[in-house]
């Protein structure tokens, strides 16, 4: 596509509607959305990359020649054009070394670009474009997008910008999802420390840590069903727990209502889930939240759901997870006799036998 345009832009008016530019635009947008991964291997990664390369030289060929296109706004519209550059920044931060840094040199390139020789040209200025020069076109410094420990100090900053913060926010938590170390361990420190600077609440033009708890637990609400989704979601909060970086959130009524809604999200229905990884997952997430006195209450109930739950391999990993929470918890509570009852019961044992036991610890 991008060969295409180059051909026809100084008769672009004479060869392509508006109409047929943006369906082909639109046709490059779409495939950032492709995950497809089949015998071949990561095909969707593939398709991405072409598609963020389409999009940047595309934009680079019109804006550099809009002073000869008639009716330019039509052809690359404002909102269109900062939906690549945000659809872009989204890959920018994803799991996948080389997509992040094919994103991250043509972020670059759209950051030298000059604004359009149109009228109102500054309709095409990327929001907190000082911002992104700053993260990311250092000068001399030397830029790697691929380099996790490089990038991702710097791209949880986008957050603070309300255009990118969503797109942004997903590409994190997919990256935060990732079983790579080099990858996972960057994004995670960084993604706490984030939270950690965060006040529990502020004005309704700053970024908070309630509003950004709710923007977690929005994009799972709307996910349920996809485990691809969902669990990289609950490490993002298990990993935000761990490192102590919700804790405000106790001192916020939002707070406590959005601790709520985490609970009940990791908590509901975890009879009826099929992927051990999730329920493990939601498991760790309840577990971490008795560390909030508002919550304690709450996660001893749901707490059952896990260690009787059906499958022995489950039930083992809850009471050992919970076992060693409980050792490095201030709960002020008497954990003694919870301690013993964990370390002695035989978790892995089959259905019958677990029911045999419990009954008999329970009469």
């Amino acid at each position: 596509m991008p060969q295409i345009i180059q051909n026809i832009v100084l008769h672009l008016n004479d060869h392509m509607s508006p109409e047929v530019f943006a369906s082909l635009f639109d046709a490059l947008l779409s495939g950032l959305e492709d995950y497809t991964i089949d015998e071949r291997g990561d095909v969707g990664s593939w398709i991405r990359m072409a598609c963020v390369r389409g999009l940047t030289s595309v934009s680079e060929i019109l804006i550099s020649n809009a002073r000869t296109i008639i009716r330019f706004d039509d052809y690359l519209t404002p909102s269109k054009y900062h939906l690549a550059v945000i659809g872009i920044l989204k890959q920018g931060v994803e799991r996948l070394d080389n997509v992040r840094q094919d994103a991250g040199e043509c972020i670059l390139r759209l950051l030298r670009l000059p604004l359009p020789d149109v009228k109102d040209a500054e309709r095409w200025q990327l929001p907190s474009c000082g911002l992104l020069v700053e993260l990311f076109a250092p000068g001399t410094e030397s830029v790697s997008w691929s380099d996790g420990h490089w990038l991702f100090p710097r791209a949880v900053r986008l957050l603070e910008i309300e255009e990118y913060r969503q797109p942004v926010l997903k590409g994190l938590v997919i990256s935060l999802g990732s079983k790579t170390d080099s990858i996972h361990r960057p994004v995670s420190t960084s993604l706490s420390a984030y939270a950690r600077s965060l006040p529990a609440s502020g004005p309704t033009d700053a970024y908070d840590l309630v509003t950004f708890a709710n923007d977690l637990i929005k994009y799972a609400q709307a996910n349920l069903s996809s485990n691809n989704i969902i669990i990289p979601i609950l490490q993002t909060f298990s990993v935000l727990l761990e490192a102590g970086a919700l804790e405000k959130l106790s001192s916020d009524d939002s707070g406590i209502r959005s601790l709520g809604s985490l609970h009940l999200m990791a908590s509901r229905h975890v009879d009826r889930l099929k992927s051990v990884q999730r329920i493990h997952e939601s498991m760790k997430t309840v577990v971490n939240l008795l560390a909030f006195d508002a919550m304690f209450e709450r996660c001893i109930t749901s707490l059952p759901s896990f260690l009787a739950h059906r499958f022995p391999t489950i039930r083992s990993d809850a009471a050992e997870f919970l076992y060693l929470k409980i050792q490095s918890m201030d709960l002020n509570r008497d954990t003694e006799e919870v301690e013993e009852l964990l370390l002695e019961t035989e978790w892995w044992v089959t259905n019958n036998q677990f029911r045999a036991i419990t009954d008999v610890q329970t009469s």
